[in-house]
């Protein structure tokens, strides 16, 4: 929330330290959302990294939806972490806004 109310969506980089934390804490409240369930301790415990794989690093893509600016990331991603919130981010999308088309990832 700014000073005035108003709401401001702040977007991080993949070379923000808090990137990784976000997109996993994301993932998490996918999987609890469709399993409907309580999150299984190795999910829990376990590291989530990601990072940018390629040297030259991502592309920030600014697009506008709605009247909403929305800032995202392409580029080549090294993914580490528990198999089932890969396979959740795999499925429904990595990070914020999926349902607008953000997050679609390949595997190479």
């Amino acid at each position: 929330m700014e000073q005035n109310s108003s709401k401001k969506t702040v977007y991080f980089s993949p070379n923000d330290d808090n990137f990784s934390k976000l997109i996993r804490e994301n993932l998490i409240k996918k999987y609890l959302a469709y399993y409907d369930s309580n999150l299984p301790n190795e999910i829990s415990n376990d590291e989530f990294v990601i990072k940018e794989a390629d040297q030259k690093g991502s592309k920030m893509i600014i697009t506008k939806y709605k009247n909403f600016i929305i800032k995202g990331w392409h580029g080549v991603f090294e993914i580490q972490g528990n198999p089932s919130l890969l396979k959740i981010g795999y499925d429904s999308g990595f990070g914020a806004k999926n349902s607008q088309g953000f997050g679609l990832v390949e595997v190479i």
